[in-house]
């Protein structure tokens, strides 16, 4: 999402945007342009490396999926003072199956993520990590326990390239996503509607003209629900039958007066895949997702001549392919819109993008600390001075407003998606901090 550096002036436009085929030239600076919305920064050998290629094979290396990383690790033995910052795993080993709690873990997470962001290779896997984050969003802060928010972590992997409604199939149940909006708590006796709201108002259908979900679908979603609770210690699931309501659920004229047979037993798990299908049935996810990407991938600016000539086409793309991202991304960025002149350099940079990619595109390397005077490294262990190079990175992240795994709210971070601001939000947030400082 960076802007690019490179100064031109901006015409106005004069067609109709439009997701014909891009046939203009594909020089360093359309190549920088596309690196930096769809990677963190762009090194300048990636740049070359896509001007050599050309546009199509250059999205097609984007558009790649990334083998999945390694799990993060205990880096650090001591802290300054002297305790042991994780005393049930050794360092260098993984912490993401022990079931001990460890406030630290947290740290290592994000230092992990950091990691993968900054050593990322020419794929999107990262920004979508990154877009899922923001979309259906959980927090280290909520949730607090370091193993679920991994797995979460690994869910918006394993899907960033992938089928969104299997996603949200598959997050519905997940034990941090549990956690962070009480449906390990959700119970047939005292239902609780956080998630159901949610699935429908941000994850799913929006808020948008063509959303037309109510209170009533709420209400019966949240009942459909009833019964998932948290395996803490098998690191997973279950659901609990005897918390399931098993009464029949009926929705509004917006699902068709759609009505969710009550199911006892081990049967009452499959009204939650009957719930997901009936939303997802309706045209309205495609387009709320699409604008999600849009206002990720290209600009705030969603105008009536954008809705209709880039919104719903590349939402019955996504229909079409069963909301799977790849073709809708590819479509995309393959399009003359996302090269206008008025998209290229259009976005402030979020305070991930700028830090990791200003590393990235400077080629900064991170000197290694050792234990001094100056220094938070308590030994000359080379993982305790990879940590706090990069947790350094993180906090100031988190300084700028950009707190990683850890969105402000269900809603994500404001820049995505508050209106009229949207990407302004990032310099009130710094304007802010110079002046309580």
């Amino acid at each position: 999402m960076g802007t690019n550096v490179t100064q031109s002036k901006v015409e106005p436009r004069t067609t109709a945007p439009s997701l014909n085929p891009y046939i203009g030239q594909f020089t360093y600076r359309q190549a920088a342009h596309l690196l930096k919305r769809a990677t963190f920064g762009a090194k300048n050998a990636d740049i070359k490396a896509f001007v050599s290629r050309g546009l199509n094979l250059s999205v097609l290396e984007l558009l790649r999926s990334d083998k999945l990383p390694n799990p993060p690790v205990r880096m650090v033995p001591t802290w300054a003072d002297g305790n042991y910052d994780d005393p049930y795993v050794a360092v260098g080993n993984t912490f993401v199956n022990d079931t001990n709690y460890n406030y630290y873990r947290f740290l290592y997470l994000r230092v992990w993520l950091m990691k993968l962001m900054i050593n990322q290779g020419r794929g999107i896997t990262e920004k979508m990590v990154l877009f899922l984050q923001n979309l259906v969003p959980t927090s280290w802060e909520s949730v607090q326990e370091a193993r679920f928010v991994y797995k979460t972590q690994m869910l918006y992997r394993k899907y960033a390239l992938g089928n969104y409604k299997d996603f949200i199939k598959e997050v519905t149940t997940d034990p941090g996503m549990l956690l962070y909006l009480n449906g390990n708590y959700n119970d047939k006796n005292n239902p609780d509607e956080n998630y159901a709201r949610e699935l429908q108002e941000l994850f799913c259908v929006g808020k948008g003209a063509g959303s037309g979900y109510t209170q009533d679908d709420v209400i019966a979603a949240a009942k459909v629900l009833t019964g998932w609770r948290v395996d803490w210690a098998n690191n997973t699931f279950y659901f609990d039958k005897w918390a399931h309501d098993s009464n029949d659920k009926v929705f509004s004229a917006y699902y068709n007066n759609k009505v969710i047979t009550g199911k006892s037993g081990d049967l009452g798990k499959g009204e939650t895949t009957e719930l997901i299908d009936m939303i997802f049935d309706q045209n309205e996810v495609a387009k709320h997702v699409v604008r999600k990407l849009y206002l990720f991938f290209v600009q705030s600016e969603i105008s009536d001549t954008v809705e209709s000539n880039i919104i719903t086409p590349l939402a019955d793309i996504f229909r079409s392919n069963n909301y799977n991202f790849k073709p809708v991304l590819e479509k995309l960025f393959l399009s003359k819109h996302f090269f206008e002149e008025a998209v290229m350099g259009a976005v402030i940079k979020s305070p991930t993008d700028l830090l990791v990619g200003s590393i990235r595109t400077l080629g900064i390397q991170l000197i290694a600390k050792k234990k001094d005077t100056y220094s938070y490294c308590q030994t000359d262990l080379p993982s305790e001075a990879d940590f706090w190079n990069h947790q350094s990175i993180v906090d100031h992240c988190s300084y700028m407003g950009q707190n990683m795994m850890a969105p402000p709210n269900v809603a994500g971070w404001p820049a995505y998606h508050q209106q009229p601001l949207y990407y302004k939000c990032w310099i009130l947030r710094i304007v802010w901090l110079g002046e309580n400082m």
